[in-house]
């Protein structure tokens, strides 16, 4: 009987050790926040305090807004761009696009980590948008609030933060 409840104590040690090898819960909003120089930021609020962050070397880019009045803006550094939609009289935040590995996600992955790194981190839980993986707050609705991850050979070589408040 002992050696029966020591195997079983083994068992459940090593499944509590390799579960939290892996960062796999539920995606959330809080997976969708960026952050810079330990200042968070977030999706749908006004882009110029993050713009005020990363400082005035950008380059800009507007159009008029296929949603709202206003003109959409683009904000180009060379590691991130921001994207913009205009509401109350201020720019707030749609997207934000990595370029490089400068920035990682919440959960640590950034350009360059593999196939294995994202699964280790969000899971299997994705829509593959033909090699982009999508991960959605609320998973299948295309209206929800989402990270993809665009793969190349196993390898992601795009991350990009969307809000989904111009659907």
């Amino acid at each position: 009987m002992k050696k029966g409840i020591k195997i079983f104590c083994i068992l459940f040690l090593l499944t509590i050790l390799f579960s939290s090898c892996s960062n796999t819960d539920s995606f959330s909003e809080k997976d969708l926040e960026f952050t810079v120089n330990n200042v968070v930021f977030r999706l749908d609020q006004d882009v110029a305090p993050l713009l005020e962050t990363l400082g005035d070397e950008y380059e800009t880019a507007e159009a008029p807004s296929c949603v709202y009045d206003g003109m959409d803006k683009t904000f180009m550094y060379d590691s991130v761009e921001i994207y913009t939609y205009p509401l109350n009289g201020k720019d707030l935040i749609d997207e934000i696009a990595f370029i490089d590995s400068t920035f990682e996600t919440k959960r640590g992955i950034s350009i360059g980590d593999t196939k294995e790194d994202l699964i280790k981190a969000y899971g299997e839980d994705y829509t593959d948008e033909g090699g982009v993986y999508r991960y959605a707050v609320k998973k299948g609705d295309l209206d929800s609030p989402c990270i993809y991850f665009t793969m190349d050979q196993d390898k992601v070589v795009g991350i990009s933060l969307y809000s989904a408040s111009n659907m």
